[in-house]
């Protein structure tokens, strides 16, 4: 508000920058100093025809500036080609600023598009075409729908891959909150956030979901104190006991006592479990193992290996006689129970027997399962099977099972006689086609072969002497 030396004031009542006064001859602002209105002139020039000035307003064509300087009309730089550039421009970057207001996304140069996805391998455009179009899917599905927790981890996935964790961490947080029953969505958030706070995340998740299995594992796994692990699966054990994931994972963290005692009371919580039962009895004394096995059978009746694992502990006590009389009980209780006779699943039991140094075992296996599925009138296809499942063992080095298969294939064949051809015609046939003074050698077997009826009625002149050779 103070006056200048030629006793005017100031337009809008303002001081001139730097306390200097303005000429009395109204020439423009000095360099670099600011206008009335409190902007900066470019260099002080006049403003072109046109031009935005800095307060973003065009300057209207013959008006003045705010420095009382009439703007130059039909100069060169105020063209009309330039006033619809900056037009257009001014339009662009109004549109780029409003377009998809509505989701709070800012939409970029298609151009620079690609820059903004470093961390992305991108091929060509078309790769960042195929993302823009899945991430405006993606957007649609879980504003359609946002209690649909796949749509969120797609969607929080895309964002992985194109680069945008942090984005991948807003929109899976969002997640958690329209979707707090899915475990799947909770794993995922933990699996996004950094090790400091995934924690904190996975403490939200079994709070919300106390009976998931999956949250409670992944709790346990991100921990790296063997203690802390053992506290979490307890703890999980509480809501969910009858889990046998927990119970494995729980057991295998303690040492033999420990897990023997942890094992009985997870044989009582989930008493169909059959690896709870032999783990049991593994850990137990002979004759507690006994006792052990036989509460499995009851509550398992259809599991071959509790039998097996019965085989074996007689056999580790010396008990030849039991093992072969066990096996043979499980076969008549299998099929009691209406387990399907399973030829290859008893043979694998014999090899993996053999494998862990139980020969009484893998023998006994074979002695009461060879004929299982074979039709015992027919000796050839017997026969055959035998061979091809002792060719089988011996091509996956279960040296000691082919020679069991061996063994009691020929105890099995030893009373079947070979079939003789009946009477007839066909016997006749076979007569004929014998050769005079040829006999195969005593204990040779030969196998059959084709033969040209020509060549053999020559072999018979020849032999009776009625033409000499090569006539």
């Amino acid at each position: 508000g103070a006056r200048t030396p030629m006793g005017s004031r100031t337009p809008m009542g303002m001081r001139t920058p730097m306390g200097y006064a303005t000429p009395a001859s109204g020439m423009y602002t000095p360099y670099g100093m600011n206008t009335p209105m409190g902007r900066m002139t470019p260099m002080g020039r006049m403003t072109p025809m046109g031009r935005m000035t800095p307060m973003g307003l065009q300057t209207p064509a013959g008006l003045k500036t705010p420095g009382g300087l009439a703007t130059p009309i039909g100069s060169a730089r105020g063209s009309l080609h330039e006033l619809g550039e900056a037009r257009g421009t001014v339009l662009a970057v109004k549109l780029d600023r409003i377009m998809d207001s509505v989701t709070g996304q800012t939409v970029m140069d298609p151009k620079g598009y690609l820059t903004d996805l470093n961390a992305l391998n991108v091929q060509s455009d078309a790769d960042v075409r195929d993302i823009k179009k899945a991430r405006t899917l993606l957007r649609s599905v879980i504003l359609s729908n946002p209690k649909h927790g796949p749509g969120w981890l797609a969607a929080a996935r895309l964002e992985e891959v194109a680069g945008k964790i942090p984005t991948a961490r807003h929109l899976i947080a969002q997640g958690c909150k329209q979707c707090p029953t899915n475990e799947d969505v909770w794993v995922e958030a933990a699996r996004l956030e950094k090790p400091a706070t995934a924690k904190a995340v996975i403490a939200k998740a079994v709070k919300a979901l106390p009976h998931s299995v999956k949250l409670w594992l992944d709790a346990a796994r991100r921990e790296t104190e063997k203690p802390i692990k053992a506290k979490i699966l307890r703890k999980a054990l509480e809501f969910i006991p009858n889990s046998v994931k927990l119970w494995k994972e729980a057991i295998s963290l303690e040492n033999k006592e420990d897990a023997r005692i942890m094992l009985s009371r997870a044989v009582e919580c989930a008493p169909t479990s059959v690896d709870m039962w032999l783990a049991l009895a593994k850990l137990s004394p002979y004759q507690d193992a006994k006792k052990v096995l036989n509460e499995a059978r009851k509550h398992v009746p259809t599991d071959p290996r509790i039998w097996v694992t019965a085989a074996k502990l007689e056999e580790t006590q010396g008990n030849e006689r039991t093992v072969e009389v066990i096996l043979a009980r499980a076969k008549d209780s299998l099929a009691a129970n209406g387990v399907a006779a399973d030829r290859d699943m008893w043979l694998k039991e014999a090899e993996q027997s053999e494998k862990t140094s139980f020969p009484l075992v893998c023998q006994a296996i074979i002695k009461v399962t060879i004929k299982m599925g074979l039709d015992e009138s027919d000796p050839k296809q017997m026969k055959r099977m035998w061979v091809q499942d002792a060719e089988a063992a011996i091509s996956r080095g279960a040296i000691a099972t082919a020679r069991a298969i061996y063994n009691n294939a020929v105890e099995k064949l030893k009373g079947k006689k070979r079939p003789v051809a009946p009477p007839g015609p066909a016997r006749d046939q076979v007569r004929q086609l014998r050769i005079p003074g040829r006999r195969a050698a005593a204990g040779r077997t030969r196998l059959p072969q084709r033969r040209d009826p020509v060549a053999d009625v020559r072999k018979a002149e020849v032999a009776s002497g009625r033409c000499r050779k090569g006539s």
